[in-house]
């Protein structure tokens, strides 16, 4: 990440609350799957060895399968929560969005797709939601402008609780606006 870049990011407090949650997710998250593949583990071997009535083999089988399953539950929690607030980088060749607290995952300005206003934070007033939709994200950036109701692509959720809320907002528009205003003059030409 090197270059001109602006960083926009969460007040300490917001940012660490949320991703304390998602860390708190991911670790019992975690410990529940253990347990899961221990208890199918354990039937494997009681099956195996023929020291275990099967019935009980079958139980355990299964409240450990729902155990493991539901595990995938919770740590898919932590992922979104760790996601929910993501810090922004803004350089001239694209956008770089904060995953895993450490890692910054590049969108190329190509690959930015439009700017929308969750419809659901228009009743909140001042606390708005905005979510940039963008290609080629993981998985869970889906989720969000499905959960924002702005559409299936991936989205970058954007909160008022931002510092510079307003000038990334612009920065963001005005290029968007740029894009726009290239693409048709294009395709008058």
């Amino acid at each position: 990440m090197s270059g001109n870049l602006s960083y926009y990011r969460y007040p300490l407090l917001v940012g660490l609350v949320i991703r304390l949650v998602g860390c708190v997710f991911i670790i019992v998250g975690l410990c529940m799957l253990t347990v899961g593949l221990l208890g199918i583990t354990a039937s494997m071997v009681a099956w195996l060895s023929g020291t275990s009535v099967p019935d009980r083999i079958l139980s355990v089988s299964s409240q450990s399968l729902i155990f493991c399953v539901l595990s995938l539950g919770v740590l898919n929690m932590g992922i979104i929560s760790l996601h929910q607030l993501p810090n922004i980088g803004i350089g001239d060749k694209g956008i770089y969005v904060q995953l895993f607290l450490v890692k910054w995952a590049f969108v190329p300005w190509e690959n930015v797709l439009d700017l929308r206003l969750a419809p659901l934070s228009v009743f909140a007033g001042r606390q708005q939601v905005y979510v940039l939709q963008v290609k080629k994200l993981p998985l869970w950036f889906n989720l969000f402008s499905l959960a924002y109701l702005t559409g299936r692509s991936a989205g970058i959720p954007i909160s008022w609780q931002i510092q510079g809320f307003d000038k990334l907002l612009q920065r963001l528009e005005d290029h968007l606006r740029q894009r726009d205003e290239l693409q048709q003059g294009g395709e008058v030409n």
